[in-house]
């Protein structure tokens, strides 16, 4: 076994930790109260409770939080099951296993070649490359790579049955590999059978010397090599060492010299003992990390558990040809939503166009929850005109850190305004005054015709808000303002409303959101996988569209512009231009999406309402 436990096993130790487990997670149960812990720090504990009481497991182990785990205040955060206190073997990983080495054609067929034995390579191993080529018999010029057999018979070439299946089922023949221009042994089958025969040779004894001073082959043949653990990717080790059972650990971020992991239940207590392979695996990474509780704080930040390595939670990452320092510990920031960024970056740039930096300054942004900037600060190196605003102090200050680190001769950032207040507060003080002041008030006709009319020189006005947990909520910030001006209003009675007029151009807003689509598990589970991506589409539509008319206090929204609207009330925002699409998967049945849709705010007369103009914010 390639762990090794430090805890003792015997029967009264076993009988005290499986004691206290049940008469803890009783109590936990049926009475919401803890026991003080008598066993501190039992790694056993765990094993015990995890194979025999889910229910202890779900409550987590009351009392019993690692002291590694700690909120950003410095507090213990969300309890964790204590981690296992095992000892990696690195020796256990040791094998001899049988290989190919076969010739690939030198220039444009070789892509093609290496495409075509993608089943047969050996992707779960990290093997010597071959420094030189060769030539053939036909004096071509030829380049050697590893294969792995299809094994007739389990562990034939250190291949398991299963994984001799998969390769069997999508690889090729060895006629067919000839036919396809690789250079393969002279008799395959009984060099294999050869090694076999001969446990302590290297290359089949009738081949003769076919070695180079490095002690690879220098010619196709069938090669025993020795696998150590440093041969294995980290992939494979966490499969062998984990059991068998778990799920395997691959999904992981890497942000700056820091690794993230979010590991599921049965892998806690396993914790330490994958931070130490991630290590040794991934030598960039420095800190390895598992996210100990759910984002529910008002910073969207999340209580951080050290799996192995430096403390170090500063880094800096690079994305959209911008470097954005920050501290993950005090800050939100997801790699995964990279193509989400750049696909935001690259639709405002392209309402700004290239043109006069005066021109591109009249397309504005107001990024509602920047964090540290990965949408505002590349549009702000473009020339957009930035209002970027986050809650969380510590955003903010990385926010003109990132600001002034990202500014050059080149692209100077001279458009962009940072602010630290509360969503809502920002969009009535900050954003509403902006944009009423540099927008025009039409009536439905003029509207129709101005939205036709536009072209790449209008102005142009982004609302994002990437606060998928709450963010079709802040919406009602652009509501009239109550008698008290202490929350949102209604909006006026559209009979009463003379003359109605609404802003222009519109504020193009990008709302995230996550839907969860467990009413719809039945019905997923039964359909195709086209199938499910349209009937969640269609869910995740449904909601969102709930969500925002219940924020604007609106009753019907437009899918094209404003001209086929099918209620344009008068004294009332017209919500047009409506459209959800899938960002990513966050877990079984829970989505991220996106609505984007344009909103034309009305022109209110009461002095009090949102829609009046207001003095400048400087």
């Amino acid at each position: 076994c390639p762990l090794r436990s430090r805890t003792p096993l015997n029967g009264p130790y076993l009988t005290r930790c499986m004691v206290f487990a049940i008469a803890k997670g009783t109590c936990s149960l049926l009475f919401g109260k803890n026991l003080t812990d008598p066993y501190p720090s039992i790694p056993l504990l765990v094993r015990v409770v995890a194979s025999s009481f889910q229910l202890i497991r779900d409550h987590h182990f009351s009392g019993m939080t690692d002291p590694e785990v700690l909120n950003n205040d410095g507090n213990k955060a969300s309890e964790l099951p204590p981690a296992l206190e095992l000892k990696l073997d690195k020796k256990f990983f040791t094998r001899k296993s049988i290989f190919f080495t076969v010739g690939l054609p030198i220039g444009r067929e070789y892509k093609s070649c290496l495409e075509k034995l993608r089943s047969y390579m050996t992707g779960f191993l990290n093997l010597p490359k071959f420094k030189s080529t060769y030539t053939d018999d036909s004096g071509n010029p030829r380049k050697l790579i590893f294969i792995r057999q299809v094994p007739t018979q389990k562990n034939q070439t250190g291949t398991t049955e299963k994984e001799g299946e998969n390769c069997a089922k999508n690889g090729l023949s060895w006629q067919e590999l000839q036919e396809l221009g690789v250079d393969i042994p002279v008799s395959p089958e009984e060099e294999l059978q050869e090694l076999i025969a001969n446990p302590e040779a290297t290359v089949p004894p009738s081949i003769g010397d076919c070695t180079q001073p490095d002690g690879l082959p220098s010619r196709p043949c069938a090669f025993r090599i020795t696998l150590t653990y440093d041969n294995l990717t980290l992939e494979k080790v966490l499969k062998e060492l984990l059991p068998k059972g778990m799920e395997a650990i691959t999904g992981f971020s890497v942000i700056g010299h820091i690794a993230h992991f979010n590991l599921k239940p049965d892998a806690l207590p396993y914790r330490k003992l994958i931070g130490e392979v991630v290590l040794d695996k991934l030598p960039r990474v420095r800190t390895v990390l598992h996210k100990a509780s759910k984002i529910d704080t008002d910073f969207r930040t999340f209580s951080v558990d050290l799996m192995a390595g430096e403390p170090d939670y500063l880094t800096t990452v690079k994305e959209n040809n911008a470097s954005f320092k920050l501290d993950f510990s005090k800050v939100y920031w997801n790699s995964r939503l990279g193509t989400e960024h750049s696909r935001i970056v690259a639709e405002v740039k392209g309402t700004a166009g290239d043109g006069d930096a005066s021109l591109r300054a009249q397309t504005v942004v107001y990024d509602v929850f920047a964090g540290i900037g990965p949408f505002s600060i590349p549009l702000a190196r473009h020339g957009c005109t930035i209002f970027a605003n986050d809650l969380n102090p510590a955003s903010f200050g990385f926010l003109e850190d990132n600001v002034k680190a990202n500014s050059s001769r080149r692209y100077p950032i001279l458009t962009m305004r940072c602010f630290n207040l509360d969503g809502r507060e920002f969009i009535r003080k900050i954003l509403l005054p902006h944009y009423f002041e540099h927008s025009t008030a039409l009536g439905l006709e003029e509207l129709q015709h101005a939205d036709a009319e536009t072209t790449s020189t209008s102005k142009a006005f982004f609302m994002l808000m990437n606060l998928p947990g709450l963010a079709p909520e802040f919406l009602d910030a652009l509501r009239p303002l109550t008698a008290d001006g202490d929350g949102a209003g209604v909006w006026p009675d559209p009979a009463e409303v003379q003359s109605p007029r609404w802003f222009s151009p519109p504020i193009r807003t990008r709302c995230y959101c996550f839907v969860r689509h467990a009413a719809l598990a039945l019905e997923l589970t039964a359909k195709g996988s086209a199938r499910r991506s349209d009937l969640k589409l269609a869910d995740a539509d449904r909601e969102a569209e709930a969500r925002v008319l219940r924020a604007l206090d609106v009753h019907s929204i437009g899918r094209e512009g404003p001209a086929r609207h099918p209620e344009p009330a008068p004294g009332h925002p017209l919500v047009c231009d409506w459209k959800v699409r899938f960002v990513r998967n966050v877990a079984p049945y829970k989505d991220m999406y996106c609505a984007e849709f344009s909103i034309y705010l009305p022109e209110l007369s009461s002095p009090e309402s949102t829609g009046c103009k207001r003095p400048r914010v400087e």
